[in-house]
């Protein structure tokens, strides 16, 4: 992860949950705990947990910014790193936890070899990104609370090609936010129109979207 980022989200810790405290965050987080209830087993890992919001008492959090894990309530097994070298043990973990923007940010490529390495075999990788959509570029020079900062994004071949070179293969995949943009930080709810494209979002599960989640299993 780029030291903007980490200067980002120490700067702006305090106030992570309020600025996704959206409709945007909640129906993305529903997904996300609805794919970690499915797969998630074992010695769990959340690496860029944030302010652990999957986190619990028995799972490990690891985040890149010390700010953000001051902000972590439910949980003490939290160690400050960034995902391309995780200071664990190899083979010690059953699932990991890897959501929103933690692999648009960093160098995937390299994060995503580091979770092979920590996971036991047959271990479990449940993530979300954001993805391209349409003719957008792939990588996103975007402005947040002054900062800078650019965020590369993956079409679904990109992301299981990434997965399945660094040796795990595609369990389950989904794509969120089909019709209905999502707003990002946005202290607002959605409008009548904006929910009823957010409810069609839903019906049915979908390859294509603003945001991708999905679970692979190392081989």
């Amino acid at each position: 992860m780029t030291n903007t980022a980490k200067k980002f989200y120490d700067a702006t810790a305090k106030l992570y949950d309020s600025r996704h405290d959206n409709d945007t965050a909640r129906y993305l987080r529903k997904r996300e705990n609805k794919m970690i209830k499915k797969y998630a087993r074992g010695k769990v890992i959340d690496i860029g947990c944030g302010t652990g919001c999957h986190l619990d008492a028995e799972r490990t959090g690891i985040d890149i910014s010390y700010n953000m894990l001051m902000e972590c309530k439910s949980c003490k097994n939290l160690i400050q790193s960034r995902a391309e070298e995780l200071p664990v043990k190899t083979s010690v973990f059953n699932t990991a936890i890897c959501m929103f923007s933690t692999l648009n940010l960093c160098d995937a490529d390299k994060a995503t070899e580091e979770m092979n390495r920590i996971l036991r075999n047959n271990g479990i990788a449940i993530i979300s990104v954001s993805s391209v959509r349409g003719g957008e570029k792939k990588t996103k020079n975007m402005r947040i609370e002054g900062f800078r900062m650019k965020i590369n994004t993956f079409t679904k071949k990109e992301l299981i090609d990434l997965f399945r070179k660094n040796g795990f293969e595609s369990l389950e995949f989904h794509g969120m936010f089909k019709s209905q943009k999502p707003y990002w930080g946005w202290y607002r709810n959605f409008s009548l129109c904006e929910k009823i494209k957010l409810f069609l979002d839903k019906l049915p599960p979908s390859s294509r979207g603003r945001m991708y989640i999905a679970a692979f299993r190392k081989l």
